[in-house]
């Protein structure tokens, strides 16, 4: 119950700082809470209006600690409604695995835009490994952001095209939940070529028996959790939606890029830029896949529309899939991926309907698609991975029918109308990269326009230990390589530990060694850097500072830590 406790408070604290709180005191334990965001990259504001149920007690409580605070406005990605934060709790388990060591989020990491994670598998195979690590499945890992807007699988009968679904071949469909993302969380647990857990009734379980238990209970009800071999189907896919939640969540989908300044009028495109944009929507025509602008109702682009496509892409011969035993792959080095006219024929679906459809995959969002966690960081391309950049794959778009390829995988469905030869000159599709560029999230302009400013009547002190405990969860990012015990994991090397941290000397050669290394920033309700949360985090933990003193970003060079 303390774990509830806290974060509810935690969630009224950031909702104050976002907005409005009100008791609607003739519905005991009803508030309603509204939202209003004033965006730093549009002048626009959003408001939000929902229902949390809660205690009436912790209502009284936590109002009477926070209704007296003054702040800045600062949207945050770090701010996560109680279904979202159960999601992001269930993404980063690693005990929802057959070996205890494999979370959604090893193969679809935040660094590189919520997909694979490993510069040496992207560089060759590009398909991970899943619980048992001899083990892989038979395509890359695809993003997990900006995806919640997929619709539910159907056919489009005017335009003639399937759109919607999730996975590269749309198996997920939404036929069952409504959601296809939230279909799609539940394929890898019972996947044996990825989390490998025996039955749906394992994961439900291992949640029952987590420390994020309660919180389950709290966001799904009271008992929701009891006796789960009676319940399985309802736990399973709550289990699912909750995923689902915090994958349509602000913290995965922040649509805060340059290209999103841009279109707020908040900053200006380079001239390379511009041209990039400009053959995208015009002569190459790739937004005819995937959408650039805003809808009628201003909502941002995701740039994709869903649908399903053939681009003609050669098989990558390093996939390990073509070596798995006969038991996951019959056909051995001659398995050609069908894609969703493989799942249509598995539907029951007559071969006039599938077969039109092989070897087509999904429109991925380009979002992102050049985020990563340092400069030379490998990211592969296609649904295979068969490309190691953005510009040999806009080389290929360009110039795949009139120049030496190797033949597509599956050549009969391959669209020759829309790709293949674009007449792009080499100027042309480096500019069209620039501008993929531009789509990158965690854009800072260099001038970003003044944050509204909302004053009430006193202010919050923050200490060091306040600022550690908001750190906890961004150090999620940093605990896939470097655990949370003082213990390293994969290649990395350990930081985490007293004895390593001391050798920075200062929190500032330590907050300089964090704020390099990191993939982005995410201002958090007050102001302060995920960098310098993670900071505190490390620092409160291995009690190299008191997590009573105050906290001040502005004397860290004075912090010694000591060799």
């Amino acid at each position: 119950m303390q774990r509830i406790v806290a974060s509810i408070l935690v969630f009224l604290i950031a909702t104050i700082l976002l907005g409005n709180i009100v008791h609607t005191g003739c519905t005991p334990g009803i508030v309603t809470i509204t939202t209003t965001q004033t965006d730093t990259l549009s002048p626009e504001k959003i408001t939000t209006t929902y229902i949390e149920t809660l205690p009436p007690e912790i209502i009284t409580t936590t109002i009477t600690q926070i209704t007296t605070i003054t702040h800045t406005t600062i949207p945050s990605a770090s701010e996560l409604v109680l279904i979202e934060q159960l999601g992001k709790e269930l993404f980063f388990d690693r005990n929802l695995a057959s070996s205890e060591e494999q979370s959604c989020a090893i193969c679809h990491g935040i660094a590189s835009g919520f997909t694979g994670l490993d510069t040496d598998i992207n560089a060759t195979g590009a398909v991970y490994p899943g619980a048992v690590d001899t083990r892989f499945g038979n395509r890359k890992p695809p993003t997990t952001a900006y995806g919640g807007e997929s619709p539910v699988l159907y056919y489009h009968e005017a335009e003639g095209i399937w759109i919607g679904g999730m996975f590269w071949d749309g198996r997920a469909t939404g036929w069952t939940l409504g959601d296809p993302l939230a279909e799609q969380a539940q394929g890898p647990f019972l996947n044996p070529l990825e989390q490998n857990l025996p039955d749906a009734y394992s994961v439900c379980l291992k949640v029952a028996q987590s420390d994020y238990a309660d919180l389950f209970e709290w966001v799904w009800g009271e008992n929701s959790l009891d006796s789960p071999l009676d319940n399985i189907e309802e736990i399973y896919n709550n289990i699912a939606r909750s995923i689902s939640a915090y994958e349509k969540s602000i913290e995965v989908n922040p649509f805060n890029s340059k290209y999103d300044a841009y279109l707020a009028g908040n900053t200006a495109l380079t001239e390379q830029e511009t041209l990039g944009l400009q053959l995208f929507e015009g002569k190459a025509g790739c937004s005819d896949c995937h959408t650039s602008q805003p809808d009628e109702l201003w909502n941002p682009p995701v740039f994709t529309g869903f649908t399903y496509d053939n681009l003609g892409i050669p098989k990558n011969l390093e996939n390990p899939f073509y070596q798995m035993p006969e038991e996951y792959n019959p056909d051995g080095e001659l398995w050609i991926d069908p894609g969703l006219g493989g799942f249509l024929k598995m539907a029951g679906y007559p071969a006039e309907v599938y077969e039109p459809e092989l070897g087509k995959h999904r429109v991925p969002t380009l979002r992102n698609v050049d985020m990563r966690p340092y400069p030379t960081f490998i990211k592969a391309y296609g649904h295979n991975g068969y490309f190691k950049s953005l510009e040999d794959i806009v080389h290929f778009f360009n110039t795949r029918d009139v120049e030496m390829w190797p033949s597509p995988e599956y050549a009969v469905t391959v669209n020759h109308d829309e790709v293949g030869d674009l007449g792009l000159t080499a100027e042309e599709e480096m500019a069209i990269v620039a501008f993929l560029k531009t789509l990158t999230d965690g854009y800072r302009p260099d001038s970003p326009p003044t944050p509204t400013t909302t004053t009430t009547t006193t202010t919050l002190t923050n200490t060091w230990g306040e600022i550690a405990n908001k750190g906890k969860g961004d150090f999620m990012i940093c605990g896939d390589c470097h655990g949370t015990q003082g213990e390293g994991g994969g290649n990395a090397p350990q930081i985490i530990g007293n004895r390593i941290l001391k050798y920075f000397e200062t929190a500032q050669t330590l907050f300089d060694f964090i704020s390099t290394n990191m993939p982005q920033d995410a201002p958090g309700q007050l102001g302060e850097s995920s960098y310098l949360r993670i900071l505190a985090f490390l620092l409160v933990e291995n009690d190299l500072v008191q997590s009573d003193d105050i906290f001040d970003a502005g004397n860290l060079a004075n912090v010694t830590l000591g060799k």
